[in-house]
């Protein structure tokens, strides 16, 4: 560490995977036999308290306005593979590291999907290509590699970044795209389950955070239902209405 340089303390979420990893060491140690007993755990095989799961706060809840991803769109535009790559993302909900490991033999043009190899938790899965991904990706030069995106990760983060401060736009991490794509998927109509298949999730939970919905969703819906009044029989489909 650089001297002078102020410690920062991980965060409960760093210590809780951590934490984890040491918890199933010690299992696996008593198993094998290289330990009589876990120290993690009490006389009545409780988990010490100390080493319980520390309270983790919750998840960002940024996504784009249909304004804001106008703006981002077009502040790419000057970068290379850059506006391309920031359609994909949101309107696949793909993470980083999954469009940038994307080929050419990895679409499958005619029906419209995306194979992935190298997911964040190691499942293979397929992508569904709306119209807007699709496009982009064919129109991407054709490379002797047959990598799409022949970006690295760091270089796809920063120019991202400067998009989104050419745009104007403040909060808004890469990451948020699959926010962004999610949050419009849940304001259509797509359940819980097709949600988390759509974003490759393992544990439902993690969908939930991603299912956000805006203002005016909200206010949409409640005044698409009118109570008390002579058209109180008409209910919209608020479902359908346009976020802004």
């Amino acid at each position: 560490r650089c001297k002078g340089a102020k410690e920062i303390a991980p965060s409960p979420s760093t210590l809780n995977r951590e934490t984890t990893v040491l918890k199933h060491m010690m299992r696996r140690a008593v198993v094998w036999e290289y330990l009589s007993r876990n120290p993690f755990l009490d006389s009545q095989g409780g988990v010490l308290a100390g080493l319980k799961a520390l309270r983790e706060p919750g998840g960002r809840t940024r996504f784009l306005n249909l304004d804001e991803i106008d703006h981002l769109l077009a502040a790419c535009e000057p970068i290379p593979y850059l506006k391309a790559f920031a359609t994909v993302a949101l309107n696949t909900g793909m993470r980083r590291n999954e469009i940038l490991s994307l080929t050419r033999k990895s679409i499958d043009w005619q029906n419209r999907t995306a194979a992935l190899t190298e997911t964040k938790n190691g499942e293979a899965r397929h992508v569904y290509l709306n119209d807007a991904a699709l496009e982009a990706l064919k129109a991407l030069p054709p490379r002797i590699d047959g990598r799409l995106f022949p970006l690295g990760p760091n270089q796809i983060s920063v120019a991202f970044m400067r998009a989104v401060r050419r745009a104007g736009i403040e909060d808004f991490r890469l990451h948020d795209c699959r926010h962004t794509f999610a949050s419009y998927q849940a304001m259509a109509g797509i359940q819980a389950r097709g949600l988390q298949t759509l974003l490759g999730h393992r544990d439902g939970r993690m969908t939930a955070r991603y299912s956000h919905l805006s203002d005016a969703y909200l206010k949409a819906a409640v005044d698409g239902v009118v109570l008390g009044r002579s058209n109180a029989g008409r209910v919209e489909n608020a479902s359908n209405v346009a976020t802004s």
